[in-house]
């Protein structure tokens, strides 16, 4: 469920939204009474979508990771962002308001209240979006704590086009939530680590969540764009070929294009010493090499990452921003559209 977006969004960018309604938003309807269940459980309101299940009880798959991982509940707003450029109407508000409702009413009620700093933390216990942070002490993540401002914003929104009342939780929570942690003008992984940590090769081996806070997230007043460009630049540095692997060449490509800088993503989206593709055009893994091919978010990232380039997001005002325009690209395209 963490991977749909990586999985489906180009549908809705490459003007094909007929495969992306044949998916969104009956496959959240459809695990929404164990959504439910599951957040009432624990003590929450809303839904608790899961990482990984299966449609006959959504029931979540064991393990750690499957517990903890939180970068999955957003994605219902995001989603529905995209269905929305597609397609603008009240219908379509009217079909993901149910879904977006569930999913801000969870998103407004799991944040716990720091006495210490009078803001929402997201956990302990938490994972991050690469899965390679401490459980445990793991406190209000940078990537995710920026997406949940703009997962609760942006249901929000919708309610107010829908000219419905907006809970008020909601829009507490989100105004009060902790920001994306900070060390030296940089953002960090999570809180509580020092400037060593871009030399703990754990961590910063993939440190992809600092680029998607700008690039695939829309805008949110969680994320300072001047501090998240030059996070960006830092991970430019440390971040090498031989390491990135999966839909990290997507996500980079995308940053790169919204930092303004289109020479380095068309860099990555053509590196293909690196980024390799087998005979029948499918995206391997590389890195761990523990996925063969298929490995869709690698071939869907590309699609997605293409139409960001080729048109942009909202708010972009230039032509293909994606691109160079030193004369080397003259970029054609139909039916694109652009991303949240």
């Amino acid at each position: 469920m963490e991977m749909l977006i990586w999985h489906n969004a180009h549908w809705a960018t490459w003007g094909k939204k007929k495969y992306f309604d044949n998916i969104f938003p009956e496959l959240y309807e459809t695990l929404l009474p164990a959504s439910l269940a599951r957040a009432k459980s624990m003590g929450w309101e809303g839904a608790r979508w899961p990482k990984m299940t299966e449609l006959e009880t959504g029931v979540s798959s064991p393990g750690d990771v499957n517990a903890f991982l939180l970068w999955q509940q957003p994605h219902p707003t995001y989603l529905a962002q995209l269905a929305y450029q597609a397609e603008p109407t009240r219908e379509t508000l009217q079909k993901w308001d149910k879904v977006l409702t569930a999913t801000a009413d969870y998103m407004a009620s799991y944040p716990g209240l720091n006495n210490r700093t009078g803001k929402y933390d997201l956990g302990p216990p938490s994972y991050g979006v690469t899965e390679n942070t401490p459980t445990q002490s793991t406190r209000n993540l940078a990537y995710e704590i920026a997406y949940w401002r703009y997962g609760l914003d942006a249901a929000a929104d919708w309610k107010r086009k829908l000219h419905q009342d907006v809970p008020k939780k909601w829009t507490h929570i989100a105004e009060n939530l902790a920001l994306p942690p900070q060390i030296e003008g940089l953002y960090t992984v999570y809180e509580g680590l020092n400037n060593s940590w871009w030399n703990d090769t754990k961590l910063s081996g993939d440190p992809r969540s600092l680029i998607m806070m700008q690039g695939i997230l829309p805008d949110t007043p969680a994320v300072d764009p001047t501090v998240a460009f030059r996070t960006a630049n830092k991970v430019w540095d440390i971040w090498g070929d031989a390491s990135i692997r999966g839909w990290g060449r997507p996500v980079l490509a995308m940053n790169s294009a919204r930092i303004g800088n289109p020479g380095r993503a068309i860099y990555h989206l053509t590196a293909y010493d690196y980024w390799k593709f087998d005979d029948a055009g499918f995206a391997i893994r590389g890195g761990d090499g523990g996925t063969p091919p298929p490995f869709m978010p690698g071939n869907a990232g590309f699609l997605l990452a293409i139409a960001y380039c080729a048109v942009g997001w909202e708010g972009s005002e230039i032509d293909s921003p994606g691109f160079p325009k030193d004369g080397t690209w003259t970029v054609k395209q139909e039916g694109l559209l652009k991303a949240p």
